[in-house]
């Protein structure tokens, strides 16, 4: 039987370790340090097949407890699990032979995965031969150690409103708050302070932003079930599992964002909508777009990440072909006229507007948004947010705003007639708009305002560029492998584009993607210029669309699909990715 050291000062999360070796067949022995450890292991006289060991202990941490491992000839060999609460290597350990890195917040089959890489489970019973009971994991285990020393400020809109600094906390200190914090009972007035520094509920969210910030989440979904909340982060586009919350944190989790938010924390039966602010390492302001949806058991809560860092300012970074660019450049310099960005929701277009707005930003150019929020703040230009709930709609401002003289106007989405009609409008008399429409590609945006009830000759009057984007996950670069695609696959493709491909790469998991595969995603593009004849014409007769793109082709623009395929050529992304897009084209 294999013997198994198990070293963390988190008895929970000892215990549960325990359990899985257990169920794998081996002999589980534990230590609460690393100097507890360290003695077992010196008095050892048949060496540990495997040392399963936290990185941040109070005695010895870890670190130094492989250190002195490696320096005892009986026990120099053995391999070790370093399991952490941080999301990222730690930096002194990189260089260390035999040490496998896994996060705490592993799910069970990736953790007993990583144990069968070095010792392989008995042959009778444990997890190992198909018992399907598996341990209950600790709910949560936020980042911890040197990396996690972020500090988080949470306030409304304004630095000056900003509260105490907020250190992020280790899996003790975590469950502690978890076991203390002051819950009403179900249906009592929520009266905890959350806005006190010493509240736990506010430790609590602000480990659970922090987190989110680390991994480079893009939402974060807090959903209330029957037994349980569950957090999921949103990265790359894909919902991951973070965290399980006891199910009393229902009330209070809600009340504690909404209080950041500005939003009525008695109120539990309508949806609500806000936003506030964090400061994070002192000098980086992240802000959170808050929605809250009562459901059947709970109110949900979904916090959308607007990091003003990510924005890119240089146009080659989204349109990386030389065509496109040139035709995006070249509208950018119209005086006037409407450059439409199409796609569904989270595809990036707000992204692309705000680059292109950044280009256009001058101190000669007055420049107004119209939006509905304001998702990033943009210095030296005038950004006005849409009120519904005052009738102070997306017509109405933009009838305001060409009275303020405006260059260049930005209308973040045209959602009916009356819109579209102002923006057609204002495009034609000297004023370049730029907006977003709810199309799948660039030749349907000319459809999609016929459908509004615009008038074609409008249309070609005012349109200068249309572009149609996605967001496509990248292949993890350290993991990824050739592979044979799927038959059913092959099946969607055209002849040409099959038989174009030469080597299919698929997602495979590593340490560096956290076992998913995918790292970061790239635009696919589709850039449409209008402006010769035939196509306006085309336009003007409202041509079949798929005449509309035959046509635009032979001009130079490449679709969608042909994209998404060229990505699968050059080893960028996968197959099945690349059909996401493919099918919809």
């Amino acid at each position: 039987m294999s013997r198994v050291l198990i070293v963390d000062d988190d008895p929970t999360f000892r215990s549960y370790l325990a359990e899985l070796v257990k169920l794998d067949g081996h002999e589980a022995l534990e230590a609460d340090d690393g100097s507890r450890a360290f003695q077992m292991l010196s008095a050892s006289a048949n060496a540990f097949d495997l040392l399963l060991c936290d990185f941040n202990m109070k005695q010895m941490g870890g670190y130094e407890l492989i250190r002195k491992v490696r320096a005892m000839d009986h026990v120099r060999q053995i391999p070790v699990i370093m399991i952490t609460g941080t999301t990222r290597r730690i930096q002194p350990l990189v260089e260390m032979e035999g040490v496998q890195y896994l996060s705490k917040l592993s799910l069970n089959s990736d953790i007993l995965n990583a144990i069968r890489k070095f010792i392989k489970p008995a042959a009778q019973g444990g997890a190992g031969s198909g018992n399907p009971t598996l341990p209950i994991a600790p709910s949560f285990h936020p980042e911890s150690g040197p990396e996690s020393a972020s500090t988080l400020r949470s306030g409304q809109d304004d630095a000056s409103e900003a509260a105490a600094d907020e250190p992020r906390l280790d899996a003790e200190e975590f469950n502690i708050l978890v076991e203390s914090a002051d819950v009403p009972e179900e249906n009592e007035p929520i009266s905890e302070d959350h806005s006190s520094p010493n509240s736990p509920m506010r430790k609590l969210v602000n480990a659970i932003l922090a987190e989110a910030i680390s991994r480079e989440a893009s939402d974060i979904h807090i959903e209330p079930r029957e037994k349980e909340i569950a957090i999921r982060f949103r990265i790359d586009g894909a919902l991951q599992s973070a965290y399980r919350l006891p199910a009393r944190f229902k009330g209070s989790m809600p009340a504690r964002i909404k209080v950041m938010a500005q939003l009525d924390i008695a109120e539990r039966r309508l949806p609500q909508d806000g936003r506030f602010s964090i400061v994070v390492g002192g000098d980086k302001r992240v802000q959170f777009r808050v929605s809250t949806l009562p459901s059947q058991y709970g109110e949900k809560v979904v916090l959308r990440l607007l990091r003003r860092g990510k924005l890119e300012s240089d146009l080659r970074q989204i349109f990386t072909r030389p065509h496109d660019l040139h035709c995006v450049e070249q509208a950018l310099k119209s005086s006037s006229g409407l450059i439409l960005i199409t796609g569904p929701t989270g595809s990036g277009k707000t992204t692309t507007l705000y680059t292109m707005l950044q280009n256009l930003n001058e101190p000669d150019v007055n420049i107004i948004t119209v939006e509905d929020p304001i998702e990033y703040e943009l210095p030296g230009i005038t950004q006005v947010a849409v009120r519904s709930d005052i009738d102070f709609t997306f017509a109405k401002v933009l009838r305001s705003c060409l009275r303020q003289d405006p260059d260049v106007i930005l209308v973040g989405e045209i959602r009916d007639q009356e819109t579209a009609e102002i923006a057609l409008k204002a495009s034609m008399t000297g004023h370049l708009v730029l907006s977003t429409l709810h199309t799948n590609s660039a030749t349907l945006a000319p459809n999609r305002l016929a459908d509004m009830g615009i008038k074609p000759f409008l249309v070609i009057g005012a349109l200068r560029l249309v572009v149609a984007q996605r967001l496509l996950r990248l292949l993890c670069p350290h993991c990824k492998v050739k592979t044979d695609p799927r038959s059913e696959e092959i099946s969607h493709l055209s002849e040409d584009d099959w038989t174009s491909l030469k080597e299919v790469y698929g997602p495979k998991g590593c340490e560096q993607c956290k076992g998913i595969g995918y790292k970061g995603r790239i635009p696919v593009m589709e850039v449409m210029p209008v402006k010769s004849h035939e196509m306006r014409q085309m336009i003007l007769e409202c041509v079949n669309p798929d005449n509309i793109a035959r046509r635009a082709v032979s001009e130079g623009m490449t679709t969608l699909a042909q994209s998404a395929i060229n990505l699968v050529k050059s080893g960028q992304t996968s197959l099945s990715e690349a059909l996401s897009v493919y099918l919809m084209d």
